[in-house]
């Protein structure tokens, strides 16, 4: 019998968005890999950039808005000009992140322009009026009963679920450590924007957060970011004091000495609202605090009414309960980019700065069994 045409289109929209669901479940099953670096800003990123070289070119050729938005307009006058401009602080803050995004550049085999131009992205997209995924949920316990737990979802794009990897770094200068640090980085991207920790009691997670202004004479969040891993979490509160941010973004973190959570957000001027955490909360890709013009987000809006059904969470497990819901069947808190929701949960990160542990999670950490667990540095 023959089929209407109507209903074969609908049968073949219906096939594509199974065969999108099906090919970000199968992607969640593979390990995030990792290297471990030692040597200077150039060389540490150089080894990274050649171990993750397809990764890297990946990234960048599949996204679609930076090869047919961001490029272009980095070809105008006008897009030069704002070029120039971010380069320029960051060449007076931290010319020694440009050496690191020169050795990622040189390992990866893409040009340097290309990689700081991918490090300004955030930025570009929001003067550009392109709207990029919103990313990350967050939820804190810390109490008087021995708890200090911050849960993470690292959500992002579809094309990210293959392309992250963890980085355990120890950047000298002169022979000197400067830095050591172990993060989940985004290809191409400085180290700093998602989740991890240092050897100075820092631990911390990032949440984007979507300001419609943006300054051009700010440094770029990326930089900004990255400039965390050298910090102890008692120097975290004045950098961000001291330097503008071009766009904006919420930094939740922990102190492995004091075993206390903290949440900022921030925005440019420099705004900022710090605010020390007290038994149970949570952040998402919104402004909660701090009075700012921005976009409106539907998932960090259906996010937040889902975690106000909870009981507080009173454990760990509570915690990755909450994380691991899939209960709005449009806007779920753990993520797999199924329309109209276009995020997807890339893993799950559990800190206990009692215990001294991260736990990573591949898949819904409701289930499944840490794909990952790390050894947070210990202070008497």
């Amino acid at each position: 019998m023959a089929t209407a045409p109507g209903k074969l289109v609908l049968w073949q929209m219906l096939i594509i968005i199974l065969f999108t669901v099906n090919a970000v479940s199968s992607q969640t099953l593979q390990p995030i890999p990792e290297i471990i670096v030692d040597g200077t800003y150039y060389d540490a990123s150089l080894a990274v950039g050649r171990k993750f070289s397809s990764q890297i070119r990946s990234a960048i050729s599949n996204n679609t808005f930076f090869s047919k938005k961001i490029q272009p307009y980095y070809q105008t006058a006008e897009g030069k000009e704002l070029y120039d401009s971010f380069l320029k602080v960051i060449q007076f803050w931290y010319p020694q992140y440009l050496d690191e995004l020169r050795g990622l550049a040189d390992g990866a085999g893409v040009p340097y322009d290309t990689l700081v131009l991918w490090n300004m992205k955030f930025e570009w997209s929001i003067m550009l009026g392109v709207t990029t995924p919103p990313s990350c949920s967050d939820l804190y316990l810390v109490n008087e009963h021995k708890q200090s737990l911050m849960g993470h979802n690292e959500d992002g794009g579809v094309s990210d679920l293959n392309t992250v990897y963890f980085v355990r770094a120890v950047i000298r200068n002169s022979g000197k450590v400067v830095e050591n640090f172990t993060v989940l980085c985004y290809a191409g991207e400085l180290c700093g924007n998602a989740f991890g920790f240092n050897s100075l009691g820092l631990v911390f997670t990032v949440n984007a957060l979507f300001p419609k202004d943006v300054s051009r004479n700010s440094l770029v969040r990326n930089v900004l970011n990255r400039a965390f891993l050298a910090l102890g979490p008692f120097n975290i509160p004045p950098l961000l004091f001291s330097i503008s941010c071009a766009s904006g973004f919420s930094v939740n973190f922990g102190d492995l000495r004091l075993k206390n959570v903290s949440n900022i957000e921030v925005a440019t001027g420099p705004l900022i609202n710090w605010v020390g955490i007290k038994n149970y909360n949570y952040h998402f890709n919104m402004y909660l605090r701090l009075n700012v013009s921005q976009r409106t987000d539907l998932s960090s809006i259906h996010r937040l009414e889902r975690v106000h059904q909870f009981l507080p969470p009173t454990d760990s497990k509570d915690i990755r309960d909450i994380l691991g819901d899939t209960n709005d069947p449009n806007y779920p808190i753990y993520r797999t980019a199924k329309p109209p929701d276009d995020a997807a949960t890339i893993c799950t990160a559990e800190f206990d700065l009692i215990a001294g542990t991260l736990e990573v999670y591949r898949g819904n950490p409701k289930e499944a069994e840490p794909e990952r667990t790390y050894r947070l540095p210990h202070f008497q």
